[in-house]
């Protein structure tokens, strides 16, 4: 299991392009809202949220030990009234260039990342995460690739991460589109495993598509 980096980490990790040190997928509506919907779904599994079809709730104000867990936590604590899954994906939003600036940084501390001449980089060139207990933890895209193409029984967090990914339409960012399509009955099937990644995934997916018809209805208008 990967206790190393949380999901909103992990995602972060999928939009560097290490070739160039580039984070162009960082500025898609689908990857920013998916930015919410993972840290949703780090603080469902961490169960300092619980949410249902109409409220979200916060469960546990304990501090997560992580910077942008917390800021949304306190985010949630001090907004009044009933809100759900959607309206906070949308609201976590908002605050987008927050929420990167701080996982660069704990990417950084964390000694994943480097930047170099302006340009966001991995510390190591074969993509590697640092020995965690003197142990190695597989990077994100290789062991979500190697679940896809298996046939084991994916982990709760890896679960959480595909489900992610698929609902947000962000597979390209582990494999190609004609790998996506040939496993995609694999794929679908491990996002439909855990009902929190499907709930919120559901939701976040509809927000996308919102947010995307709203673009192309104000640039018809132009």
């Amino acid at each position: 299991m990967n206790d190393y980096l949380n999901i909103p980490e992990e995602l972060f990790l999928l939009s560097i392009n290490n070739a160039y040190g580039t984070t162009a997928n960082m500025n898609t509506i689908a990857f920013q809202l998916a930015l919410s919907g993972a840290i949703l779904m780090e603080l469902s599994l961490r169960e300092k949220i619980d949410t249902d079809m109409e409220r979200l709730i916060i469960a546990d104000t304990e501090s997560t030990q992580s910077e942008e867990l917390d800021m949304a936590l306190n985010m949630m604590r001090l907004e009044t009234g009933d809100s759900n899954a959607n309206y906070w994906i949308t609201r976590l939003n908002e605050q987008h260039q927050s929420f990167v600036d701080v996982l660069l940084n704990s990417l950084i501390r964390k000694k994943i990342l480097k930047i170099e001449n302006k340009k966001v980089l991995w510390v190591f060139e074969t993509l590697k995460y640092p020995l965690v207990n003197k142990e190695e933890v597989k990077d994100v895209k290789s062991r979500i690739k190697e679940l896809i193409m298996s046939d084991e029984l994916p982990e709760l967090h890896d679960m959480v991460i595909v489900s992610l990914l698929h609902y947000s339409g962000l597979f390209h960012l582990v494999m190609g589109k004609r790998e996506s399509k040939h496993y995609e009955e694999r794929i679908e099937a491990i996002a439909k495993m855990d009902m929190l990644g499907q709930s919120i995934g559901q939701r976040l997916k509809l927000e996308i598509e919102m947010a995307l018809e709203k673009v192309k209805t104000e640039q018809a208008l132009l």
